[in-house]
Parts: structure tokens; sequence; C-alpha cells
């Protein structure tokens, strides 16, 4: 996520009133399985909460949603 992030922010877009710097958040859910059916609703809610935390915190940031309830 980090790699993702620090390209995205290190590639401006060309306009016409010169570069636009772009900034990235991304929220980021652990899965552990530990014998546990994968439930998917429940990891998306994670990564969700993880990009809302990241947004919440200053922006261009990674988070990373433990295992466990959203």
């Amino acid at each position: 996520g980090e790699r993702i992030r620090s390209t995205i922010g290190d590639t401006a877009i060309a306009t016409d009133a010169g570069p636009l710097p772009v900034t990235a958040s991304v929220g980021l859910a652990l899965l552990d399985l530990g014998g546990r059916d994968i439930e998917l609703d429940a990891l998306l809610a994670r990564a969700d909460r993880a990009l809302y935390d990241a947004k919440e915190a200053g922006r261009n940031r990674v988070v990373v949603h433990p295992t466990g309830h959203p």
C-alpha cells in the first residue's frame, strides 16, 4: 500500500495550468483465516473503515485495519 501511495504521490498530472500534484489514501484490512471461513463483506467493511481513518488522519497515508470485527 505504501509503495502505491508513494508512486502516485511522485506522479503529477500535466494540465494547462501546470503540473497538478496527486495524493492517495489507502485502507487495508488484514485477513487471518485461522480455520474460519472468509467473510468478504466484513473484510471489505474493515478496509473501508481503514480508508476513512486514513482520510480523517490527514490523507495521503496508508492505514491498516487489524483482523477482527469492523
